[in-house]
Order: C-alpha cells, then structure tokens, then sequence
C-alpha cells in the first residue's frame, strides 16, 4: 500500500516536472517579444519603423505596407508591438498582428544626452502653423493633378501642391512618376499644408542625405542641446552635436519663438544638426 502510493507521487512529480519543461521549451520556440516605444520614424521605401524604447532606438524590418499606412501619421506617439528577434538584431513584426496604441500623446524622450543615432528626428502635426520652408530628398509615393506626395529624410512623407509658379522644367512642367527621386523645395502655407516651388531632378552632385529647414523653434535649446521646430503644420527636433556652427546665436544660446534655419546631416532616417543660422542669414 505504502509502496503504490509513493510510486503514485513519484509518477506525479516526474509529470509535473515534464510539463513544466515542454511549457518553457514551447515559449522559447515561439521567440515572441513585446516592443513598447515612441515611434520615431517610418520608412516606406524601405519598409521599416524605428522605436524608441527607454532611450535605445530599435529597428523593426519587413513591415507590412498596411502597418507602414497605420505609423506614417503616428510618429512620437507610443505604440506596442509584437515582434521576433532577427540575427542581426533588428526585429520583424509578426505575421497577422497590428501595433497597439499606448499613449496618444506620446513623446519621443531620453535621460540621455541625444546623439547622432539617437535623435528623435520626427515631422509630426502641429498644433501650431507656423511660416517656413524644407529643401530635402525623397522618392514620390504618389502623384495627382496638381499634388504630389514624397518621403521625407525623417521617414515620413509630405504631401504637397503644385501651382503655375512652381518650377517644375526638370519634367517638361508635368509631375515626376511614383518612385521617382526628387529635390524638393516647399513653402508652408497659412493653414498649415504645403506648396512647392520647385520640385527637381537629383542629379550626380547632390548630396541628398542633406536638409534644410526655415521654422519656428517651439522651446528654447536647453542642456539636452536638441532643437525643436515646426514648419507648417510639421513638427521637428534634431540633435545638436558639439560641432555643429551655432555661430550666429551668441554663446550659442537658441530661444523659444525663434525663426530659424536649421542645416540637417541624415544617416539613415536619423539627423543630427550641422548649422543654425537666424532668419536674416543669407
């Protein structure tokens, strides 16, 4: 009797035990993660979305084009993701899921000191219109009667007009196809939206992982050294590394209100500050 029911135990025990390992090993060869950050760029020529989670910048690959649709306008809100860990450690979104809004009014941020390869660079909508210009690089995602729409460095896109001023000779005054590579010159309107007066070629000479901004600073640089701006209806904020020409500012000292023009260097969607000149520079 003693012995069928120690027998009984040990049968239970070694069941458990094997139940135990199978639930561990199963959830091992699922690989599945949970990506929780700010979204700070997305890039739909390539396919990516980067995530900002708790200072570090993690790159999703292979992202469905109907997901890339979903972030394109969410840039700096903060978002869950599933994911799988790739080899080079980048992640992949897994098949079937769709990212989950946390905070809608997220802002990508950092304790850290932001650097070249973790600035927010973003081109969220502002709650402000402000007067301004871009000069980027970008490819035309689509194109209408008298609009065109194309990637910013950032990742995102911009959507634009067309009128009888623009400079438009590069393409015998019509409109560049989709996939076209463009240098792009806007100017904001009142409402917010966007006008182009020039719209050109890419040629050999240019350097297009090069930007240029005219805005509206919406905060005063402060010891995090990141300068935040908007352009229309456009929000931005880039890092200012130590050797970028703050020359026209004394002691380098950018406030809030100011209208500025902001040279960018991009790698990748990230961008990081070379120049801030005042709006009488040349």
């Amino acid at each position: 009797m003693k012995t069928s029911f120690l027998r009984h135990v040990v049968i239970s025990m070694a069941i458990l035990v094997m139940l135990v390992v199978f639930s561990a090993c199963s959830g091992l060869g699922n690989g599945q993660t949970t990506l929780a950050g700010s979204i700070v760029s997305v890039n739909a020529s390539t396919g990516t979305v980067v995530v900002n989670v708790n200072g570090q910048q993690d790159t999703i690959k292979n992202v469905p084009a109907n997901v890339i649709q979903l972030l394109q306008s969410q840039v700096g809100k903060t978002y869950s993701v599933q994911v799988t860990t790739n080899s080079d450690g980048s992640f992949s979104i897994v098949s079937g899921t769709t990212p989950i809004l946390s905070n809608s009014e997220g802002t990508p941020t950092t304790n850290d000191t932001p650097n070249t390869n973790d600035t927010p660079t973003t081109g969220t909508t502002a709650t402000t219109n402000e007067p301004g210009s871009m000069t980027f690089y970008g490819s035309v995602q689509s194109a209408g009667s008298n609009s065109l729409v194309v990637t910013m460095p950032t990742g995102s896109t911009l959507s634009f007009t067309t009128n009888a001023l623009t400079d438009l000779k590069d393409w015998n005054n019509g409109l560049p196809g989709v996939g076209t590579r463009v240098k792009v010159e806007v100017t904001a309107n009142s409402d917010g939206s966007f006008t182009a007066t020039k719209v050109g070629n890419v040629t050999t000479g240019d350097d297009t992982t090069q930007a240029q901004y005219t805005g509206v600073t919406t905060a005063a640089v402060g010891s995090d050294r990141v300068i935040r701006f908007t352009v229309g209806n456009k929000s931005f904020s880039f890092a200012i590394p130590s050797n970028a020409d703050l020359s026209a500012f004394s002691n380098g000292s950018i406030p809030s209100g100011a209208t500025v023009k902001v040279k960018v260097q991009f790698n990748g969607s990230t961008g990081s500050v070379t120049k801030v000149d005042t709006s009488s520079s040349n």
